[in-house]
């Protein structure tokens, strides 16, 4: 996309295994993500780490409403 002035992206993402303690069954999650982006005049990279995941279940209920 060089008409907009981006030479390049790329994102680079690691999964770690996560356990919680109410579940059996082990979840693969980002732990951590890379993004580097180029344009004509700078260069960007930004990193994010992902920890303390926690588990939650939520209850819904869908009613239809009549005209």
């Amino acid at each position: 996309m060089e008409d907009v002035g981006l030479r390049s992206m790329h994102s680079e993402m690691l999964f770690d295994r996560v356990t919680f303690h109410d579940s059996p069954t082990p979840y693969w999650l980002p732990s951590q993500v890379t993004v580097d982006v180029e344009t004509r005049h700078q260069h960007w990279r930004n990193t994010h780490a992902f920890s303390g995941y926690r588990r939650f279940s939520v209850d819904t209920k869908q009613q239809v409403a009549t005209k």
